[in-house]
């Protein structure tokens, strides 16, 4: 992001296109936990009520939904700390960019590990870091730019180490402009549909059990 961008973006709070905030829920494994855990949890249903099923199966069956509900919680929860940043974040430029492979890779694409050091408006530097699928933007620009909270500065995020498909812009009114399809809004509606599901039918079978 260029230096005339920064100098344009608004005071916070700032708006955030709805795209852009279920783009940065999902985050690097959200889509991916979304996945596991709506296709997951109607075999862990036909598993637990089948008859006669081995112990191991049905564990090995259980596992995969586990694992989508992790991965789409922990993406959720840190997505919603960086909606925060993009809402009410301060601005300043890294003075310090690092970017080195992690050795993990999601959907065939490597995970970089990204830290960078700015100083905030109390004159004081900060560190931070982030991982970045792809590592795409990130270290491109002559200046990069961080979202910081004033009350914390530790709460920070490089603008291009953000897990979206596109890089952020800024219009001429100072607000973001996402390019982000609604993919992500939909697959976070699905797999809140599917837990609500799953629990509905949970609660039907223990009242078909209480009859």
């Amino acid at each position: 992001m260029s230096d005339n961008r920064l100098e344009n973006l608004m005071l916070p709070p700032r708006p955030v296109p709805l795209e852009l905030r279920y783009a940065v829920a999902m985050g690097m494994t959200g889509d991916i936990g979304a996945v596991f855990l709506v296709i997951g949890l109607p075999f862990t249903w036909l598993a637990v009520t089948g008859d006669s099923l081995p112990l191991g199966l049905i564990l090995l069956v259980c596992v995969f939904p586990v694992i989508g509900l992790v991965l789409f919680a922990v993406s959720g929860l840190q997505g919603r700390r960086h909606v925060r940043l993009l809402r009410d974040g301060a601005a300043a430029f890294a003075d310090y960019i690092s970017k080195e492979p992690t050795g993990t890779r999601i959907n065939e694409q490597p995970v970089f590990r990204v830290d960078y050091d700015f100083v905030a408006a109390d004159g004081l530097r900060y560190h931070g870091f982030a991982r970045k699928l792809g590592g795409e933007y990130v270290g491109d620009d002559d200046a990069e730019v961080v979202l910081y909270l004033p009350s914390n500065p530790d709460e920070s995020i490089l603008l291009d180490a953000l897990s979206v498909s596109h890089p952020l812009d800024v219009d001429a009114e100072g607000q973001w402009v996402s390019y982000e399809s609604a993919k992500h809004i939909i697959w976070y509606a699905v797999a809140w549909l599917g837990m609500l599901g799953h629990m509905l039918a949970i609660l039907w079978a223990l009242v078909q059990g209480l009859g």
